[in-house]
């Protein structure tokens, strides 16, 4: 299902995926995310050196920030790649940099660009180039929460695996010291916050169509 940046309905669709195909992964995308693994300690969710460490680090991030803040915002990048719309990938990113504390930013940096390393070369890629010519000439940052969706676009991946992907990421960095813990976050919880961060992204989106459409009345004060 390709993503339509026109409307919220195929949104709706997708989240009503099944919990067990958010759960699986996909091996290509493990393999791409694999330098950030090895490098990261954390991105968002601190490294952590206990198994209930992790249980609370991620839990804050999957049932809390994800679906009320970080997760639309990757929705908005992922809208705005598929329309190549560099000045609103910008926006997403400092609504992303002032959602995160200064070390998360820098970590969040980091991981995007060592993501983008991993994509250099990759023909008809589109958006991405655009993203990484911004990036390589100042313009951006470079932080995960954009070029992953961005990346996501490029290989029209549904909105629901670019959510459940990126959070089995921050999982797997977290956790990557515990090796009594497996690569697989909790099979509940990352259904719930990709179905709600969905929901939260619709909500949003029908708000500011509707206001749209309310300011271009004729006779609407601007």
């Amino acid at each position: 299902m390709k993503f339509n940046p026109n409307t919220a309905d195929l949104l709706v669709v997708d989240g009503t995926a099944p919990v067990e195909d958010l759960t699986i992964g996909l091996e290509w995308v493990e393999w791409l995310f694999q330098s950030v693994r090895q490098r990261s300690e954390g991105i968002v969710v601190d490294e952590a050196s206990t198994k209930q460490e992790l249980s609370l680090r991620w839990g804050l991030l999957a049932e809390l920030r994800f679906p009320s803040g970080l997760g639309p915002l990757m929705l908005q990048g992922l809208r705005a790649a598929q329309v190549a719309d560099l000045k609103a990938l910008q926006a997403v990113e400092s609504a992303w940099t002032g959602a995160l504390t200064p070390r998360e930013a820098e970590r969040s940096g980091e991981a995007g660009r060592w993501l983008l390393h991993c994509m250099r070369g990759a023909r008809h890629a589109g958006v991405l180039t655009v993203l990484q010519e911004a990036v390589a000439q100042g313009r951006m940052v470079g932080h995960l929460g954009v070029v992953w969706p961005v990346i996501g676009a490029v290989f029209q991946l549904t909105p629901t695996s670019v959510l459940a992907e990126y959070l089995r990421l921050e999982f797997q960095c977290a956790s990557r010291r515990l090796p009594d813990v497996g690569a697989q976050p909790p099979f509940g919880q990352l259904g719930r916050a990709v179905k709600r961060t969905m929901m939260e992204w619709v909500g949003e989106w029908r708000e500011s169509v509707q206001a749209e459409k309310v300011n271009n009345r004729p006779g609407a004060i601007l």
